[in-house]
């Protein structure tokens, strides 16, 4: 049974409480950015802030569109271009944009929540909504990294919200939602086909002139994706020959989540280093390698796709059974996340820490919202239908703490309208309560298998080498020792292999340096 259609004015947001959401998400995000001023999370520590700082450069001075190959996805880049033109590669500046950006999500995430809720608890809904998405540490925690996560949310939740208020609000509104929607699609390109699966499921229940209205909204809507997207298929047409609009390296990461033996957390595979940018360069080599050709960097994404997909057909059983064990790697309460670990991090800033909403009872709560609302509404079905694709496309690649990142404003829409329905939820009968229940405690035992018994990890040896490589080269001769010696403490049971003799070999690089820097400040004073 559906709910009845309220009027815009019963599906909003009340204004005091959006603004009572957006200081309570601020005040820990900034304090997170505080913490952060000198650490190196606000320098170029993790991987890939460099390469999208090199290509908004690019596009900066012009030397990008039409000419450089596109071997990441381009949003981030974009979206920070303005930022590189006033200030320069400032990335405390970016980090501080993603705290006051995430702090305006976590009101469009309440804002949402209010128009899936059901009827008379509506407000309640929002701000339970608003309140766990401001106070979940993870979820702070990622999308503050200097990375295309907090922007790609923003965009994609504000796309989302002036497309579902575009009936009796002007023709304007589609448009720039789609523009936002496609802008964040190019963050996070995972969710293209979230947009026409959203807007189908949006427009198309009920009949008359409401139904009407809402696909002449979608329609504007996707155009207006389109637009966006349009310039880069443009360029990837140009250059390479394919008009996607998407970075040119999907199948590598495909192939490098799937295949015998993978930990669907991003495997290094033989003759390519996990190293971004790089990895595409030497992947292309490896497939002409392989192929006996020089390949493109269109014609290797392909092949790399093609090796990924011959794991499935292959190896049917084993892929299943990998697609579960990443599907229990989305709901886990922790994850592997070989770009950056957030306990590990906790050195640098407490706050994530200090907000720990357990991740594996957001998705608890989430599924019982999503099995209770998911049809109650047009604008319930479409976010159930975006988050679903989201979870499916995200366990068909990568599954990681930072890629599920993006899923948990969805999530937490959901799990607010149950928490929000709670009261209501205990005075059901035995035999009502008992499917929300079990889904309740199924959902969250899942999400609390050990980590050990789905991954091997050692992710703390592996963060302390990059904090000593990082270290390293900026300088920081004593910290980069301390730090590479954890990491070879950590790493000693293992086999030698060439990360760990770089390890050894760069301190003793290190101890060189000092020494040479102090004997040569002893020299300057004593001529």
């Amino acid at each position: 049974m559906t709910d009845a259609p309220r009027l815009d004015a019963h599906a909003a947001l009340a204004p005091r409480l959006g603004w009572l959401l957006f200081a309570v998400a601020l005040l820990p995000r900034l304090a997170h950015v505080w913490f952060l001023r000198d650490s190196p999370l606000t320098g170029q520590y993790v991987p890939d802030v460099s390469v999208y700082l090199y290509l908004a450069k690019k596009m900066v001075t012009g030397g990008f569109f039409f000419v450089h190959p596109m071997l990441m996805s381009p949003g981030y880049s974009l979206f920070i271009t303005p930022v590189l033109a006033t200030l320069g590669p400032n990335v405390p500046a970016l980090v501080l944009l993603a705290a006051l950006l995430d702090a305006g999500s976590a009101v469009l995430c309440a804002g949402l929540a209010v128009r899936i809720a059901p009827a008379g608890l509506e407000q309640r809904a929002g701000l339970i909504t608003g309140l766990l998405y401001a106070l979940c540490g993870p979820l702070l925690f990622n999308a503050l990294l200097p990375l295309a996560e907090g922007p790609a949310i923003f965009c994609l939740l504000l796309g989302v919200t002036l497309l579902f208020r575009s009936p009796g609000g002007g023709k304007l509104r589609p448009y720039l939602g789609g523009l936002l929607f496609g802008l964040g699609c190019l963050l996070r390109p995972n969710m293209a086909p979230a947009a026409l699966l959203l807007c189908l499921a949006w427009s198309l229940p009920g009949a008359g002139g409401l139904r009407r209205t809402r696909l002449h909204a979608s329609a504007r809507f996707l155009l207006a994706m389109l637009l966006a997207l349009l310039p880069f298929m443009a360029h990837n047409l140009i250059t390479e020959g394919r008009p996607t609009p998407f970075g040119l390296q999907g199948g590598l990461t495909f192939h490098m989540a799937n295949f015998p033996g993978a930990s669907g957390t991003g495997d290094s595979l033989p003759g390519i280093t996990h190293t971004p940018y790089i990895e595409a360069l030497e992947a292309q080599a490896e497939a002409s390698r392989r192929v006996g050709r020089q390949l493109s960097l269109a014609e290797s994404d392909s092949y790399w796709m093609s090796e990924g997909w011959r794991f499935f057909r292959e190896q049917p059983g084993q892929a299943a059974a990998h697609l579960v064990k990443k599907s229990l790697l989305l709901l886990n309460e922790h994850g592997r996340d070989p770009s950056v670990d957030i306990d590990f991090c906790r050195q640098f800033s407490p706050v994530p820490g200090l907000l720990a909403m357990p991740i594996s009872l957001c998705f608890a709560l989430g599924a019982v919202g999503l099995w209770r609302r998911a049809g109650k509404t047009p604008e319930a079905a479409a976010l159930a239908v975006a988050l679903v694709w989201g979870a499916a496309s995200v366990v068909l690649f990568l599954v990681t703490p930072r890629y599920r990142t993006v899923l948990l404003p969805l999530v937490l829409c959901f799990a607010g309208c149950a928490v929000a329905e709670l009261p209501a939820l205990l005075r059901l009968t035995t035999r009502q309560g008992l499917a929300p229940a079990l889904l309740f405690l199924t959902v969250l035992g899942l999400g609390n298998i050990p980590l050990s018994a789905l991954v091997e990890s050692n992710s703390a040896a592996e963060e302390y080498a990059r904090l000593g490589r990082y270290q390293f080269l900026t300088g920081h001769q004593p910290e980069a020792r301390a730090a590479i010696n954890a990491a070879l403490t950590l790493s000693a049971k293992e086999q030698a292999t060439p990360e760990l003799e770089l390890l050894q070999a760069m301190r003793q690089a290190s101890l060189a340096l000092e020494q040479a820097a102090i004997t040569g400040r002893s020299a300057s004073t004593n001529p």
